[in-house]
């Protein structure tokens, strides 16, 4: 998954962040690892990235 925040979650306020989608879909977070915003428009779909929650606000 990627976030998209102002500040860097750490792994217990990210997996606070993604409460609902990790109880859908399941798994956990393993850690967090920022990266280049042209790196994450190249492997996620950001064709609704306008709807996104941001982390930090």
């Amino acid at each position: 998954m990627c976030i998209c925040g102002v500040k860097k979650p750490t792994v217990q306020e990210a997996e606070r962040f993604y409460a609902a989608d990790v109880a859908l879909y399941g798994g956990h977070v393993l850690g967090v690892y920022p990266i280049e915003l042209n790196t994450a428009r190249a492997c996620y779909d950001f064709e609704r990235a306008d709807r996104w929650p941001v982390f930090g606000l």
